[in-house]
């Protein structure tokens, strides 16, 4: 082995000791707290400026580039190997493997610390709401989400249209952020989404958005209707204010879009949330559900159409998506999801039926929020 194949190795264990040191220590609550406000806040002040000034997506063209040198450094090795050229072959092996360790360290160390932050910094009701008080909430969400549904303009199938093109709507939902996030949870800079050249392969995927927080860029599917466009972007953007963890990012924007105010943002927000409110009108035995608007159901059927269309390797994308969150202490996909905390008991009615009487230990931290909006 030549001594600077052996340099190479000894880089690689390096940025390999720091990246597993970073995981760990950013595995407590505390240490991740402060690795998130002193490294990654800072690192994107500096950085995320820089990125924004230009109009592609650079982690997209990178991947690209990157993946194209390491499969040439990987088929010159063997290559190499096959010829009984091992010296050649044991540089470029640590060439790759250098290239790998480098890139995994800087990821941990301004991504991975913020999977186990403090609790999300939104309002949240703390106490277990009774049946009244959920049912009261219900019916003043419902209310005004048929009266934001009625503000808005319609296709001729009853679908609604969006009245900004997606420079303005990322504009709307980035003054919001800006307008609506004074503490200090979170990162004074606001990140602007880009589109993401390969949407062709984020639909195969049945991916709607990616944010790298190395280099401060979020980005989304432009192929999408356009209601999951504004949902992504407001929870793409989250992830760059340093909300990581999923369920977070998504009740911050759900958090931000119900609170704005513009019409199409908000009816954008119940279009997401209302399934928590049902959930929670089941969970307190209220014999019922409320109905949504009509526009909102033809928008979800627009919505379950074009994803199901798209298909063919999204069992892969969901695999690898979960794979990449477990590794960092999340429950995979599953975590995108607010869980309320619940028994149920089966019972017989005075009708000699048996069913379900459900106990709350505690609403989900999205039902919570929304409580929070309209006690």
């Amino acid at each position: 082995m030549t001594k600077s194949s052996r340099n190479q190795f000894i880089a690689t264990a390096v940025f390999i000791v720091l990246a597993i040191a970073m995981f760990f220590i950013s595995r407590d609550e505390a240490a991740s707290e402060w690795l998130t406000r002193h490294i990654y806040f800072n690192w994107a002040k500096i950085v995320g400026p820089i990125f924004n000034y230009v109009e592609f997506d650079v982690f997209e063209v990178s991947a690209f580039i990157w993946a194209a040198i390491l499969l040439a450094l990987l088929i010159f090795a063997i290559y190499y190997f096959v010829h009984k050229n091992n010296e050649l072959g044991i540089r470029l092996i640590a060439s790759i493997c250098l290239i790998i360790s480098m890139f995994s360290a800087i990821y941990v160390s301004t991504v991975s610390i913020m999977y186990n932050r403090e609790k999300l910094d939104v309002y949240e009701v703390e106490e277990v709401m009774d049946k009244d008080e959920v049912l009261d909430v219900a019916v003043r969400y419902f209310l005004d989400f048929h009266s934001v549904a009625s503000q808005q303009q319609f296709t001729e199938y009853g679908a609604t249209i969006c009245p900004y093109t997606d420079e303005e709507l990322i504009k709307k939902i980035q003054e919001e952020y800006d307008r609506q996030l004074t503490s200090d949870y979170y990162c004074s800079y606001t990140a602007t989404p880009k589109k993401v050249a390969s949407s062709y392969l984020m639909s195969a995927f049945s991916i709607a958005g990616i944010t790298f927080g190395t280099t401060v860029e979020p980005g989304y599917n432009y192929q999408m209707p356009m209601h999951n466009k504004c949902i992504t972007i407001a929870h793409e953007l989250a992830h760059t204010k340093g909300v990581m963890r999923e369920a977070d990012a998504n009740e911050l924007a759900y958090y931000i879009l119900l609170n704005s105010q513009d019409s199409y943002l908000r009816y954008v927000g119940y279009l997401y949330t209302y399934g928590y409110i049902n959930n929670a009108l089941i969970l307190v035995n209220a014999g019922f559900v409320l109905d949504i608007p009509a526009c909102a159901k033809m928008d979800r059927f627009i919505s379950s159409e074009f994803w199901s269309i798209k298909g063919t390797l999204s069992n892969l994308g969901e695999t690898i998506n979960s794979w990449y969150l477990k590794s960092n202490s999340q429950s995979g996909t599953g975590s995108y999801v607010s869980q309320s905390d619940y028994t149920e008991e089966v019972v017989e009615n005075e009708e000699g039926e048996e069913e379900i009487i459900f106990t709350v230990n505690s609403f989900s931290h999205v039902q919570n929020m929304i409580f929070g909006l309209y006690q």
